[in-house]
C-alpha cells in the first residue's frame, strides 16, 4: 500500500507507546486494528507516515500557515488527506466546517490502512445525497465517529469547535482500535489541566482522552483549552496527522 511506505518509523524524539494506552491492556495490550485487517495485532505505537518531511505543499498562501502546523499541512496534502481550494490556496485561518471535517477524518483513516463501510445515503435532513461530503458523512456516521443533532440535522456548514474536534478524533481512534474505552478513561495519576473546560461540557471526557491517552489534542496554553473556539484549517491538519500517527497500521502487518 503506497500510502504506508514510511510506516513503522517513529518521529525523532517521540515516546515509545502512548502514556495511557497501557490502561486499556496492561503489559500485553492486544487490540484488533480495524475493519479489513487480517487479525488482531500486538499494539505498538504505529508508524508516522511523515517521518521523512513531506514536500512543501504548493499552496499560494502556504506562507500564512502557522508554524506549528505547516509540516502537518504538508504531510496531510502529500497523503491526499487535505486539498486546496479554488485559486490554489489552502486558507489556513478559515474555519473547518462540519462537512469538510467528515471528509478529512475519513481520508485520514483510509491513509492509515483502514477500510470504511460503503456510504448508505444521507441520514440527516440537511445533507443532500450527491453533495461533495455526503458519502463521508454517511461513512463516519455508520462507524460512530460523527453524530447529528437532536432535531435530525447535521448542520454541515457549521464550524467545528475545538471541544467537538476532540470527540471526533477520539471516536475515530475508537474505531481504529475497535475499542470503546478511550473516552472517559485516563492514565493513573492524570490530572485534567484545562480550567476553562467545565465539568458540564459534554466533550470533557474526550478532551481528556485526546490529551492523555492518544496525545492528539493540546491546549492553547498549559491550562487553557479554548473549547468554544472554531478549529482552523491548519489546526485540523495537525489533529488528523497526530491521529494518523497513533492509528496507522504498520506496513509490516499489511
Amino acid at each position: 500500500m503506497t500510502a504506508l511506505t514510511s510506516a513503522g518509523h517513529k518521529r525523532s524524539g517521540s515516546r515509545t507507546g502512548r502514556r495511557a494506552l497501557a490502561l486499556l491492556g496492561a503489559a500485553a495490550l492486544v487490540l484488533p486494528l480495524g475493519v479489513g485487517t487480517a487479525s488482531a495485532q500486538e499494539f505498538a505505537e504505529p508508524g508516522n507516515l511523515c517521518t521523512i518531511p513531506a514536500p512543501p505543499a504548493q499552496f499560494a498562501d502556504r506562507g500564512g500557515i502557522a508554524a506549528p502546523h505547516i509540516e502537518a499541512v504538508d504531510c496531510a496534502f502529500a497523503q491526499k488527506i487535505v486539498f486546496g481550494r479554488e485559486g490554489n490556496v489552502y486558507q489556513p485561518a478559515a474555519d473547518m466546517r462540519r462537512d469538510q471535517m467528515a471528509s478529512v477524518i475519513a481520508r485520514s483513516l483510509e491513509a492509515g490502512g483502514f477500510t470504511l463501510p460503503a456510504a448508505q445515503g444521507t441520514q440527516y435532513s440537511d445533507v443532500q445525497n450527491g453533495t461533495v461530503h455526503a458519502d463521508r458523512i454517511s461513512q463516519l456516521t455508520q462507524i460512530g465517529v460523527i453524530e447529528g443533532k437532536t432535531d435530525g440535522s447535521y448542520r454541515p456548514a457549521e464550524p467545528v469547535r475545538r471541544d467537538q474536534m476532540a470527540s471526533f478524533v477520539v471516536r475515530a481512534a475508537n474505531f481504529a482500535y475497535e475499542n470503546d474505552e478511550l473516552r472517559g478513561n485516563t492514565s493513573p495519576g492524570y490530572v485534567f489541566p484545562f480550567v476553562d473546560v467545565l465539568q458540564t461540557n459534554p466533550h470533557r471526557d474526550a478532551i481528556a482522552a485526546a490529551d492523555d491517552l492518544i496525545e492528539v489534542t493540546g491546549g492553547r496554553t498549559a491550562t487553557m483549552y479554548d473549547p468554544a473556539s472554531s478549529t482552523r484549517r491548519d489546526q485540523m491538519a495537525s489533529f488528523v496527522i497526530r491521529l494518523l500517527d497513533v492509528t496507522a497500521i504498520p506496513e509490516s502487518t499489511q
